[in-house]
């Protein structure tokens, strides 16, 4: 199997040759081989490469018949800006696959709504770059890329430095302790929709913004450190109805510098902008800026277990087999 990767929002030249190599060893592990997008390396002020450039590898990626999965190098800001020049016309019976989180929300939420492509919220190749990848991030991403059932459970430990600033690339500083937190009980199971708030704010009048009705949505924030714009979208959200039209809701794991690691913070604004009781929500779960992190499938059902001990069961089918991830 080949994993294109490209830089559909910001460039891959800041990530050193060192870094990548870990990345093609790691991808390599999981039974991909790594080519890289031609213009993946290009700077364009803010960008990647121009508007042409970006969208050029995003169209080889789809159109070369060898690619198996996509894979954008690091999230960043504008991929939104390739959704309207991709023909989605063409895509209609593709099985390919897509997978990142943060700024690749946009192509995440486009190619869910226009297209028959398997979208994956997970890794993005600069997760697969650190050579101290935690083996939670790698078995269950390969799991779930197997379409393998699997039970997810809070791994109580995270990580959050910037390992690769570090003279020798780590090793990790590790927060011990469990975070998954259940702040509505219920379950629910359905398909998962969403990404980053910031990204998908930008799609709200869309047709690019994601069907919620019916759906489990998951949330999450970067590295901001401001509550309020945090709670500016998702008051957006509840003001367009999103969260009258759910049936669950995930919301990653802010970084611990972040002021909405704070529960008391983050559910006094859940207390104002989620008005029906039955709807299942945890927080604090690792599908965000942190590692180790989850792979979520948006084309085949999830179940979402909200209670004392919550826990996420992706690629769920009624009689199965499973596997148990706690770290």
């Amino acid at each position: 199997m080949k994993a294109a990767i490209i830089a559909p929002a910001n460039t891959m030249y800041t990530l050193p040759f060192a870094i990548r190599e870990f990345g093609i060893n790691n991808m390599r592990a999981l039974g991909y081989e790594v080519i890289f997008g031609k213009n993946a390396d290009n700077r364009f002020y803010h960008t990647a490469g121009t508007i042409e450039e970006r969208l050029h590898d995003l169209n080889w990626a789809l159109e070369d018949l060898e690619i198996d999965l996509i894979l954008p190098v690091f999230g960043g800001y504008n991929s939104n800006q390739l959704l309207s020049k991709v023909d989605f016309t063409q895509l209609e019976h593709s099985k390919k696959r897509i997978m990142g989180f943060s700024d690749t929300t946009t192509l995440l939420c486009g190619f869910t709504n226009l297209s028959s492509l398997e979208v994956y919220h997970g890794p993005s190749f600069s997760v697969f770059c650190d050579p101290n990848l935690f083996d939670y991030t790698r078995r269950n991403c390969s799991a779930v890329l197997k379409g393998e059932t699997v039970v997810y459970q809070d791994p109580s430990f995270s990580a959050e430095d910037f390992w690769y600033l570090k003279p020798k690339y780590g090793p990790r500083e590790m927060i011990q302790g469990k975070s998954w937190k259940t702040y509505q009980e219920g379950e629910v199971i359905g398909k998962v929709v969403g990404g980053n708030v910031e990204t998908l704010s930008s799609l709200a009048g869309t047709v690019y913004f994601p069907d919620v009705d019916g759906k489990i949505l998951i949330l999450e924030e970067g590295f901001s450190d401001n509550p309020a714009s945090f709670h500016r979208s998702m008051t957006q959200f509840y003001q367009m109805g999103v969260f009258d039209r759910i049936t669950g809701l995930i919301l990653g794991k802010p970084p611990q510098k972040s002021l909405l690691s704070d529960s008391a913070i983050l559910e006094v604004i859940l207390d104002e902008v989620i008005k029906n009781d039955k709807l299942p929500i945890m927080h604090s779960i690792h599908c965000s800026h942190v590692d180790p992190m989850l792979t979520l499938p948006f084309h085949t059902l999830t179940r979402l277990v909200a209670d004392e001990n919550p826990k996420i069961i992706a690629n769920f089918k009624y009689k199965t087999s499973f596997t148990t991830f706690k770290g």
